[in-house]
């Protein structure tokens, strides 16, 4: 799964102290290479893109982010969690 942002979104996301990209999905809608039905099945089905890349359209730069978790209860998915080689990490928050 692709995620396009610009430097400002890169911005907002950014968490120094955490050494982390956090962003809220419906901050995101629109920029994912999938659409809205399958994003939607895959919270459904408690499945997760084993990969993101992220994608900066401002620099054409990116960085691959695998799966590590998911922080859920029994009936809500609350985000999904991936890190990068370099460590840099990635939570995608289902609000």
């Amino acid at each position: 799964m692709k995620l396009y942002v610009t430097k400002e979104i890169m911005k907002r996301g950014w968490a120094k102290e955490l050494n982390s990209l956090i962003w809220e999905v419906s901050d995101l809608d629109g920029r994912f290479d999938l659409n809205a039905d399958d994003f939607v099945e895959m919270i459904k089905s408690r499945s997760n893109a084993k990969v993101v890349e992220v994608v900066n359209v401002d620099t054409e730069k990116s960085k691959v982010f695998r799966f590590i978790h998911r922080d859920e209860s029994d009936e809500d998915i609350y985000g999904w969690n991936y890190v990068a080689e370099d460590g840099l990490k990635l939570l995608l928050i289902n609000d």
